[in-house]
């Protein structure tokens, strides 16, 4: 069966490729700039040709767009495509996107926000149909959220080969802009948009390997594996013609091409390749002779799956003018650092079993390693504000060059936790059963950014590696084996929304029998930016004194009940379940007046083995497949 599928799948995608995409070859009209004529017979001209060939035929070209080099050669023909098809009497719509995580390496994300920011001013100066669009993970699936506000720990190399941090960080929000810009390119043309790639074949031999087995090709489209069109533009390409391409952007009198992309940001590109490369990357501007390789590659800032280093990081480090990036490298070691080291773990697990039993065994980071890691990166980001107001006074009082490229370093180059996420980073954190005080993310960046204190990043050796414990099981019930648990529920809430909210149909919620505090449902988990803002910046410094006699129940339902967290719809239940877990365990500590360590000891001192457990579970019965006579 599965072979079927495959081969009826291999007969549509060539149908698809004869009958939708066979390239005909269409005379060219001569594109003259100036008194240069571009030569015809080049790689990149070959390139354009495949491009304006797929423009005559309406389709709507979409770049994904990482200004990298193979990213960015792929741009320099794509927008020339665009430029002598526009000037053909052709305004189809076109499409460049890039993507950024919010914890990329921040001299590539400077860099790419930068070359967006001038892509825009070129489209909208030349009248090019050609749109620019920058995706984002969402709030809840950003690292920030998940790691620091769930304790979900990051991919190790030795347990997970795969990425899927790249898939909800970059693939998803991808996908979704694809899908919109897909559905345009029809209303507009009636034709599939074709998404534009900069693999190459040279790469390497697992990408070679991988490429061939797609199908991919620099001359036709290929049907993806997400059922989009995809043309690997440059697939055929040496590095040594990607950077030949990219040094005719630096000579704009000689160049073919009208360049888009600033002769700023290439020179920053190819030192950005330098620094990543320990400075010995074989590019020469201006020298048209031969190219060392520099592939080095430069993606989010706390990756672990690159192993106990993260080279390019490391190399551009040793680089002054790098070095404000060193405590995003300290971060990341220090999550490396983790991987077997138990004490940074909640021993609590999140699923009852069919006899009312929770696992107990290392799992999420823990209540106290969270904070940490929140204290730790506010303390960043308040660094950064501060480095990027000295450079500015440093420019302005001219202690350092008035240059474009000190000028983006006088903006902070990165902001790791937003307003956005530390609301949410709190919500989660006020459900969890160690929270003694309302509001404890706020408290944290209350201390850094209104008290100015600062938390630096200890160095920290890596745990030696060892043998996880076996899972022990501790009786809870339906969270109501020793102390009741309240969930999501809010009594004060419930009494005072008649006259706080008036125009609300209901006072609370129900879920599943149980009462809990109102809250607002939308397509996913998300936070209101402006009302996160208000009450952040504005409100809590006021009251933060308060908070600290509170309990964490308090703003656990204050986000919710103000609308200002919103639940994805039908996943309430699973938010209740949480928050009964949590509080079940809250409530047992004050039952019997236990600390967090010495609540520990109790979970472990009455837990049962798994054998213990596995006789507990209901036995389901056992039939004869023939009957007995």
């Amino acid at each position: 069966m599965l072979s079927t599928l495959k081969k009826e799948s291999s007969r549509k995608r060539e149908s698809d490729n004869d009958d939708l995409l066979a390239l005909t070859h269409v005379p060219r009209c001569a594109e003259v700039i100036g008194d240069r004529v571009p030569d015809s017979k080049t790689i990149q001209e070959k390139g354009i040709e495949t491009l304006l060939d797929l423009i005559r035929r309406q389709h709507s070209l979409h770049l994904r767009f990482s200004a990298g080099k193979d990213s960015t050669a792929c741009a320099v023909l794509m927008i020339e495509a665009v430029r002598r098809a526009f000037a053909e009497g052709i305004s189809t719509t076109h499409y460049v996107s890039g993507s950024s995580t919010g914890i990329e390496n921040p001299v590539m994300e400077m860099h790419l926000l930068e070359v967006q920011h001038e892509m825009r001013e070129h489209f909208r100066k030349h009248g090019l149909p050609i749109e620019v669009h920058l995706t984002h993970p969402s709030i809840a699936s950003s690292f920030i959220v998940t790691t620091v506000g769930r304790g979900t720990l990051p991919r190790f190399p030795e347990n997970s080969k795969a990425r899927q941090c790249a898939a909800d960080w970059k693939y998803y929000p991808a996908r979704r802009l694809a899908a919109e810009l897909e559905t345009r390119a029809n209303e507009q043309t009636g034709r599939e948009m074709v998404t534009l790639i900069g693999t190459r074949f040279q790469e390497s031999k697992s990408r070679n390997t991988r490429m061939k087995g797609r199908g991919e090709s620099a001359k036709t489209p290929v049907r993806g594996e997400s059922g989009e069109l995809v043309l690997s533009l440059i697939a055929d390409w040496s590095l040594s013609n990607v950077w030949q391409t990219l040094e005719m952007l630096l000579e704009p009198e000689t160049s073919p091409y009208i360049a888009a992309i600033s002769q700023e940001s290439v020179h920053r590109l190819f030192t950005i390749y330098q620094d990543a490369n320990d400075g010995m990357c074989g590019i020469v501007l201006g020298d048209a002779g031969n190219k060392q390789p520099c592939g080095a590659r430069m993606g989010c800032a706390f990756c672990t799956l690159t192993g106990s280093q993260d080279k390019s990081m490391e190399s551009m480090l040793a680089l002054e003018r790098n070095a404000f990036m060193r405590p995003l490298n300290d971060f990341r070691n220090l999550l490396m650092a983790t991987q077997f080291d138990l004490d940074t773990r909640d021993l609590i697990g999140r699923t009852v079993s069919d006899a009312g039993y929770l696992p107990i065994r290392p799992d999420v980071y823990s209540y106290d390693f969270r904070q940490s890691m929140l204290q730790y990166l506010l303390s960043m980001d308040a660094n950064e504000r501060d480095r990027a107001e000295e450079m500015e006074a440093a420019i302005l009082t001219g202690r350092v060059a008035d240059t474009k490229e000190n000028w983006l370093m006088a903006s902070a180059c990165f902001e790791l936790v937003s307003l956005q996420q530390l609301a949410l980073i709190d919500w989660h954190w006020s459900n969890h059963y160690q929270a003694s005080e309302a509001f404890p993310a706020l408290a944290i960046w209350y201390q850094v950014n209104v008290l100015g204190r600062r938390y630096a990043i200890p160095k920290s050796s890596k745990a030696p590696k060892l043998t996880i414990p076996t899972t022990r099981w501790i009786k809870v019930g339906r969270f109501d084996h020793l102390v009741p648990s309240e969930g999501m529920g809010s009594s004060e809430n419930e009494i005072w929304n008649p006259y706080r909210h008036p125009d609300r149909i209901f006072s609370h919620r129900v879920v599943s029998g149980k009462k809990t505090t109102w809250f607002n449902e939308t397509d996913q988990l998300n936070v209101d930016a402006e009302k996160a803002c208000a009450f952040i910046t504005c409100t809590y410094p006021n009251m933060s004194i308060e908070c600290n006699l509170m309990p964490a129940t308090t703003s656990a339902a204050f986000w919710l009940n103000e609308g200002i967290v919103s639940l994805p719809v039908g996943h309430a239940q699973r938010y209740q379940e949480i928050a009964l877990r949590n509080r079940y365990f809250a409530n047992l500590s004050l039952q019997l007046d236990l600390s967090p360590d010495e609540l520990k000891k109790y979970v472990m001192k009455n837990s049962i083995t798994n054998a213990e457990h596995s006789e507990l579970l209901p036995k389901n019965p056992q039939f004869e497949m023939f009957g007995t006579s």
